[in-house]
């Protein structure tokens, strides 16, 4: 065999006992040089009768796709990773494992026997007589087949939802949940697997509990083992694994000895953090296991009515703080004692989390680790929440993509200068995309609007010949520059026009536009004025009018943007519901779902609409939905769309002859969500029914209601400021606010999204 460049692939390092192991694969790139060659027609040929006992070879040899040939006997001296279609013609001898999913997708025919340590396959392979693996053969999903003709022997086999022709010569375990053998024991084909496996194989976090027998090693977790030369199994089996999982399952904690549990397996262990209500002394047992998963599992697990009991000794070992980092219950007083003594890796760790709240973003912003404060700012929105003095540190970082996520800061005027002419294409384009954002919100706490005007006006000037940024700074320009850009070419709004508010601007392209495709881009316009929507809707209902398919196929588009994007008056939502029986099917089911979707329809509408669709299930359920939708149209719709709840209609059938005031309050001390949410939208609800009212659910509901008294709205928002998210008119600075303190990302992000739509 002629001379092989070996590839180490992968070189994993554990931090813990300071130990390296390396894995040496060749890979099917240096072997198709050195020992194979693109197969010939009549080679493919003779493949092809030696395999006429394959489900899918036939297939796989057509003549579109390209095999390598190997003439012969092959013997490889290391793992072997496989990314191409390779024919063996003889026996195939793998001095370590086989691979065909982590670099790629490849494809195998032995026409001989296989040996190996272990083969790992997920696409097509097929062995023509037997093949015989120290450890396991695995065999996943894919669209390819799994054929061994003479059949396996391996310590033990795994098939996961794949297609397979084999037969079990010899092997500790078998599971496979597709065979139809009627002697074929799965229970304790999973309980030796249990006794086998390395715990590390296991995705603990997937595992039911109340399920134990139904778990085996994931194929991804094996295939990392493989790749990074970790052992899959234990050096020898353990015994009373299974019954011990068993009482797992059972809920019977008891059976464990007292104070041993600290001792059990890590498998056994793992398997603990995962169950509900365990006591105390159990979980303070299993921060105190010898293995880092279970330590960090039953951290990340830990109840908020337990956290007094996480002492010092506790939150300075590291697994059990990465644990805590994850957990959504960490109180006040564990936070800052974790972060009281930094440890890098457990900050490291912190500031990868996607759901920071601003405090912990405050503190790992001064962390002393510059890897750290690094990662924290290329994460999610955190650069927003990052001091300026971070962003001065890494402005200057070789790292593109941190520039680019700097970008995102509250810059400077100073710091957005130096951006603004940085070397990077992208770097520059995500600041045009910020300082338009900024203008649009007005969320700098740094810069004014002529400070950003001036910036994005210079960032033009010198980026002239790049369209994409000049097209991300449209709105961020002066008004003077928008109007010069837009007479020089209409593209330059392809951005921009979500966001116009210029009048100058969108009179001149209506004025000197009479084109539909321009109407289209200003119906977009989260912020266009409404005597700019009536000017646009009357265009369109003359646009109707052409005999052109495409013209009146522009209109009803445009008539929908404007419906879907923000306010529109009574006269456009009459129009639209006169259009409907004429417009083509496609059209009038969008049309009326906008219509049907929109909650603040005034009540003449809304009536209109009742009139038409009263017997359509849809409208039953939307108009339960809308602020100003009356009692009778109410209790119609919550009729026809639970026609089948007996329990509902009882219910209703009870407020029949009750005042509208008391019909109202019963929807909403209603047990049925529908109900209440019905009540808690409508504007007929009496004001004095809110007050009563306390979980977040339903004041969610009711803080867009105009009867909500001020003082409780006010009230409100002071307990949870994140109710803006839900209101109909949130003052602009109260959510700009929001964006900077919100106690989650999602918070953060939604309360940004809202200031874009507001006028």
């Amino acid at each position: 065999m002629n001379k092989i460049k070996i590839l180490i692939i992968c070189m994993v390092v554990f931090i813990a006992t300071e130990n390296v192991y390396a894995a040496e694969w060749i890979t099917s790139d240096d072997l198709i040089k050195s020992d194979f060659h693109i197969m010939t027609a009549e080679e493919r040929n003779g493949v092809k009768e030696e395999t006429d006992d394959s489900m899918e070879a036939s297939y796989m040899l057509k003549n579109n796709i390209r095999w390598y040939y190997h003439n012969g006997d092959l013997s490889i001296p290391s793992n072997f990773s496989n990314k191409h279609t390779l024919v063996v013609k003889g026996n195939l001898t793998i001095n370590g494992d086989y691979d065909d999913y982590s670099a790629g997708d490849g494809q195998l025919i032995v026409l001989g026997n296989v040996i190996v340590d272990n083969f790992i396959n997920h696409d097509f392979a097929y062995v023509k007589g037997e093949m015989q693996a120290k450890g396991l053969v695995y065999a996943d999903y894919n669209d390819h087949n799994f054929e061994v003709m003479k059949g396996i022997t391996a310590r033990g086999i795994i098939v996961s939802d794949k297609a397979t022709q084999f037969e079990v010569n010899n092997a500790e375990f078998y599971i496979n949940e597709d065979t139809s053998n009627e002697n074929y024991d799965w229970d304790a084909n999973i309980r030796k697997a249990y006794s086998l496996f390395e715990p590390d194989l296991y995705e603990i976090t997937e595992i039911e509990t109340d399920n134990v027998l139904n778990a085996y090693p994931d194929y991804d977790s094996v295939a990392a083992s493989i790749v990074q030369g970790l052992p899959l199994f234990r050096d020898k089996p353990v015994s009373g694994l299974s019954e011990k999982l068993q009482w797992i399952e059972q809920g019977k904690v008891e059976k464990f000895a007292a104070g041993n549990v600290k001792h059990e397996d890590p498998l056994v262990a793992r398997f603990l953090t995962r169950m509900e209500s365990l006591p105390t002394d159990v979980m303070l047992q299993l921060l105190q296991h010898p293995d880092d998963q279970t330590r960090e599992y039953m951290a990340q697990r830990w109840p908020a009515r337990q956290m007094h009991l996480l002492t010092a000794p506790f939150i300075k070992d590291q697994a059990v703080a990465k644990g805590l980092i994850k957990n959504s219950d960490i109180s006040p007083e564990v936070n800052e004692k974790l972060m009281s003594t930094p440890v890098e890796s457990v900050q490291l760790e912190q500031a990868r989390q996607d759901n920071l709240s601003p405090e912990i973003i405050a503190l790992l912003s001064q962390s002393p680790f510059p890897i750290v404060r690094k990662t924290l700012v290329s994460q999610y929105d955190y650069a927003w929440l990052a001091p300026a003095s971070v962003v001065d540190e890494l402005i200057n970082s070789d790292d593109d993509e941190l520039r680019e996520r700097i970008a995102g800061a509250d810059l400077t005027t100073r710091q957005a200068v130096a951006l603004s002419n940085d070397q990077s294409l992208k770097v520059r384009e995500a600041v045009a995309h910020a300082l338009a954002e900024l203008k649009v919100t007005r969320l700098s706490a740094n810069m004014s609007i002529p400070d950003i005007e001036r910036i994005a006006d210079q960032m033009y000037l010198d980026n002239k010949d790049h369209k994409n940024i000049v097209m991300a700074l449209f709105i961020a320009l002066p008004e003077a520059r928008q109007l010069s850009l837009a007479k020089e070419d209409i593209q330059y709004l392809r951005e921009g026009a979500r966001y116009l508010t210029s009048t100058e601007v969108i009179n001149y392209l209506l004025t000197h536009h009479d084109n539909p495709a321009v109407w289209n881009e200003l119906a977009h316009d989260k912020l266009l004025p409404l005597e700019y929507k009536k000017k646009l809707w009357q265009r369109t209902l003359q646009l109707m009018m052409s005999k052109r398919q495409e013209d009146q196929e522009q209109a009803y588009d445009i008539q929908l943007e404007l419906i879907d994007n923000g306010m529109v008056d009574e006269a456009m939502l009459n129009d639209a519901i006169d259009l409907l029986p004429d417009l083509p099917a496609e059209y009038r089911y969008r049309m009326r779902n906008q219509l049907f979707d929109k909650n603040d329809l005034p009540s003449e509408i809304i009536t209109r609409l009742d009139k038409q669709y009263r017997f359509n299930s849809d409208w039953a359920l939307s108009v339960t939905d809308m602020t100003n939708s009356n009692r009778r149209q109410c209790d119609r719709g919550l009729r026809r769309w639970n026609d089948d709840d007996s329990v509902i209609l009882v219910e209703l059938d009870k407020l029949t002859d009750k005042p509208d005031d008391e019909f109202w309050l019963a929807l909403l001390q209603s047990r049925h969500e529908q109900l209440r949410k019905t009540a808690l939208i409508n504007a007929h609800t009496p004001a004095s029914a809110f007050t009563a009212l306390v979980t977040p659910q339903d004041r969610q509901g009711a803080i867009a209601n105009p009867q909500l008294p001020a003082e409780v709205k006010t009230a409100w928002l002071k307990e949870d400021p994140s109710l803006l998210l839900f209101a109909d008119h949130p003052d602009p600075q109260q959510l700009r606010e929001l964006v900077k303190t919100g106690s989650t990302r999602q918070i953060r992000s939604e309360a940004r999204n809202k200031l874009e739509e507001l006028k």
